[in-house]
């Protein structure tokens, strides 16, 4: 063989390993009585050790969950399992059965979200952002003048905005002081509803793992928006 082709065939190889290598990646989700964060990427070839009560959730690249349990000694990749199945996953969420993903139903499930990433202001329960995004609050219903009112839960602050007929969507200000993992009031047209603010980790490198980490945050009306996306 020619050294240009013995070099080629070499960085084919290379290419190839560190492709297997990186699939063999797995993200935190949630971990209990163990020092790994959510968001945390871990090695699925080397073994992971979890003692009795220690407990963790990890996502791979095709959006497999593993959830593993102490008394553990293994690699995490060798739990198996298939990736994420899109169309399943949608077909839970529009039926709101209870399914390998978890999905049951609730008062948010037949929001028809007009894009995965805005925030549903009419009505409880978590969002999912993407980190360093500004927020786009959404109302379903944008026939008529109203007014957003923001607080957090202690209501240490309080803010305002007109939101005016015609428009659904309504882009926060630069810089607007909500937090990650903190719970706000949202009031608009006499309706109150409490979010929390769940941020999506980087090291999420595709759809498949932001759709499977936004269904164990129980992100539902999102996770629908997203998978209805990548159909």
């Amino acid at each position: 063989m020619r050294r240009g082709g013995l070099f080629l065939a070499l960085g084919i190889v290379v290419g190839l390993l560190a492709s297997e290598a990186r699939a063999a990646d797995f993200v935190v989700i949630e971990a209990t009585g163990v020092s790994l964060k959510p968001g945390e990427t871990i090695d699925g070839n080397k073994p992971l050790v979890l003692k009795e009560g220690q407990q963790v959730s990890l996502v791979a690249e095709d959006g497999n969950v593993i959830k593993l349990r102490g008394p553990y000694d293994q690699a995490p990749g060798a739990a198996g399992g298939g990736g994420l199945d899109v169309s399943k996953a949608l077909a839970a969420l529009v039926s709101g059965q209870r399914s390998e993903y978890g999905v049951i139903r609730s008062k948010s499930d037949s929001v028809n979200l007009p894009d995965p990433w805005v925030v549903d202001v009419s009505h409880s329960g978590k969002v999912c952002l993407r980190s360093g995004e500004r927020l786009v609050f959404w109302r379903p219903d944008g026939s008529r003048d109203v007014t957003l009112t923001i607080m957090p839960v202690d209501r240490s602050w309080r803010a305002q905005a007109e939101w005016p007929q015609g428009t659904s969507q309504m882009e926060a200000p630069s810089g607007f002081p909500l937090k990650e993992r903190r719970t706000y009031l949202f009031s608009i047209g006499g309706r109150t509803s409490a979010l929390t603010l769940l941020e999506l980790p980087d090291t999420l490198v595709n759809d498949h793992m932001r759709a499977a980490w936004m269904l164990e945050m129980n992100c539902l009306s999102q996770t629908k928006a997203l998978l209805s996306a990548m159909r």
